[in-house]
């Protein structure tokens, strides 16, 4: 039995209309989410002392901006919680 354009309309019709709200209710969730975001400072590479941050900020053909002047030596708080849960699994 072949299937019509109108049977598969319809079978998308029915999707759409049983995904329409929670589609709408993510899609305002995200836009909380990326809207609380804005507001805040961006984090600007090769700036802080920190041991996770980048030796140099490049340009998009690579070459050298800007060299990181901090030596590399601190940890920010999640980044503390991260080690001390990966240590209390290995040891």
């Amino acid at each position: 039995m072949a299937v019509t354009n109108n049977e598969r309309r319809s079978d998308i019709l029915e999707e759409w209309r049983r995904y329409k709200r929670p589609y709408a209710d993510a899609r305002g969730l995200l836009d909380i989410y990326y809207n609380y975001y804005d507001g805040l400072p961006n984090f600007k590479q090769a700036t802080t002392e920190n041991i996770m941050d980048y030796h140099s900020e490049e340009d998009s053909v690579g070459l050298i901006i800007q060299s990181n002047p901090n030596n590399r030596i601190s940890y920010w708080k999640h980044q503390w919680r991260i080690l001390q849960s990966e240590i209390s699994k290995y040891h």
